[in-house]
């Protein structure tokens, strides 16, 4: 049980991770482009069909 709770917890440390570094990465596109007009990101958001959301 010990283990199980120790993988939940580093699993939700690296999600945060990764959304933080996300945030990051959209606020840079943001302000490049306001900097750079001809510059331009586009975000594809993916999912499969019935996934669960959450």
């Amino acid at each position: 049980m010990e283990k199980q709770r120790d993988f939940k917890e580093a699993s939700g440390e690296a999600l945060r991770e990764a959304q933080s570094k996300l945030n990051d990465y959209l606020e840079g596109c943001y302000k490049l482009g306001q900097h750079y007009l001809d510059l331009c990101s586009s975000i594809f958001l993916m999912r499969e069909k019935g996934a669960p959301r959450g």
